[in-house]
């Protein structure tokens, strides 16, 4: 019965959608259900940063080969071992050679592994002292650009630790997990991070119907040749469709293309402008058709109806603000209270006689949506 009740709440949106616009698919644009094989590719990766260490395999390769590669490895090792004054064995660390391929990651923050190591030619940085707690992650870090033979050191720190991706001279991470919505922080070899800017994912995050939605952060298509790099936006635990991609040029960190399968970008960039969910619903008919439609694509995408919920509830809400409804003492006091627009008149309340006929057939929709909703969520409680 865990999802009888989502399942009744797509049934009556889709019946509701196909009474009103039959063959209209309502898939986010340039999305399956099937994975490609970058995607497996990162999903394994992923996996691999969680703790399932996967061994390699070198079927193709000689004995000589290995031997000179695991020469070479202990040379690195023995050169991390005397820059971070420490000895370890060779189980305790995790060692990239990306001296091919310029690209690859460190799992930071995660305390798999005493040390890391990631090399690039004669460029190595050195991940060691992991340390985490209450959501945070804490690493010593020394790094070389000149092979080993000079040695910098500095700390790196921040909220729950993901994988740290090297594309060429760039080191770029997700950040800022768990107390908002994680963020892109990018940096070199030898210079500190710096926060990247997001302006139209940071815009759809604000939106009310991503209330209480976690998000996920994947570096997807690392393109060490064209030194780009993709990342997606992802509704936490869930790998199949994303919110927003953009491609970024890692010479410049400009953007080079974006994608946005579920047309948020719109919406997110109507509401920081205004501040209202529905800034015409006192002068025109909400679309019952383009409700439930996009309804049923963020419950299609985020599997529950938290966002929906807190939509709603703003959104008929809202009507009442607009004509200075004092929310003082309420859960609502702190949303309307950033909005520019809302003048509350103190003790005012907002009888039915103050509302147009737009106003009072909007809120009957509405809570007639919110009804269904909350059905669909007793079903699911039983």
């Amino acid at each position: 019965m865990k999802k009888n009740g989502i399942m009744l709440l797509v049934a009556l949106l889709v019946l509701t959608l196909f009474t009103g616009c039959e063959g209209k698919s309502l898939h986010p644009k340039a999305e399956s259900g099937s994975q490609t094989e970058g995607e497996q590719q990162i999903q394994a990766e992923m996996q691999s940063e969680s703790g399932n260490r996967v061994e390699s395999e070198y079927p193709t390769e000689t004995k000589e080969q290995l031997d000179e590669e695991e020469q070479e490895k202990q040379e690195v090792k023995a050169k991390v071992e005397k820059a971070i004054g420490e000895s370890f064995d060779d189980d305790a660390w995790r060692y990239v050679d990306a001296s091919e391929s310029h690209e690859g990651y460190l799992n930071r923050g995660l305390g798999e592994y005493l040390v890391e190591c990631y090399r690039d030619g004669d460029k190595i940085y050195v991940l060691y002292n992991p340390d985490s707690g209450m959501h945070q992650y804490d690493n010593d870090v020394c790094y070389s650009t000149d092979g080993g033979m000079n040695w910098n050191y500095t700390h790196l720190h921040g909220l729950a630790g993901t994988a740290m991706y090297f594309v060429n001279d760039t080191i770029i991470m997700a950040d800022g997990y768990v107390y908002d919505v994680p963020y892109v922080m990018y940096g070199s070899w030898e210079s500190k991070f710096s926060r990247l800017e997001t302006n139209e994912f940071d815009k759809i995050a604000k939106l009310p119907a991503m209330f209480s939605n976690l998000i996920d952060i994947v570096f997807w298509n690392r393109d060490a040749e064209n030194n780009q790099i993709t990342i997606r936006w992802y509704p936490a635990g869930e790998q199949r469709h994303y919110l927003y991609e953009m491609t970024l040029n890692l010479d410049t960190m400009e953007k080079v293309s974006e994608d946005d399968p579920y047309d948020l970008i719109e919406t997110g960039e109507a509401y920081a402008k205004t501040g209202y969910i529905y800034a015409d619903s006192a002068e025109a008919y909400l679309d019952e058709i383009e409700l439930n439609a996009k309804n049923l694509e963020l419950i299609s995408l985020f599997g529950n109806t938290t966002g929906i919920k807190y939509e709603i509830r703003y959104a008929i809400n809202e009507i009442y603000a607009r004509k200075g409804y004092d929310f003082t003492g309420t859960g609502y006091e702190d949303y309307f209270c950033s909005k520019e627009w809302y003048h509350p008149i103190a003790g005012k309340q907002v009888t039915e006689e103050e509302l147009n006929v737009y106003e009072k057939a909007n809120i009957d929709l509405l809570v007639k949506i919110e009804q269904i909703v909350k059905a669909a969520d007793a079903e699911n409680e039983n």
